[in-house]
């Protein structure tokens, strides 16, 4: 065996304070409310644009900003 793989998002780790921060870095940096973090779990399995449209944040630009 040449490598091992983890997947620590939400099964090793939890991360749900991380991605909630993403989150609301870009939203803040482009005028929306912040989510509040009991919005967090009924997200999960959500694509980028569905949650960013919760807060009428679904543009392109917000999401390309969220990737980087």
């Amino acid at each position: 065996m040449d490598a091992v793989i983890f997947d620590l998002g939400g099964t090793l780790l939890d991360s749900k304070k991380t991605i909630l921060g993403s989150f609301n870095t870009v939203l803040e940096e482009f005028g929306f409310s912040p989510f509040e973090e009991n919005e967090l779990h009924s997200m999960i399995g959500m694509d980028l644009f569905q949650i960013l449209a919760r807060k009428g944040a679904d543009k392109p630009e917000i999401a390309e900003r969220y990737t980087q």
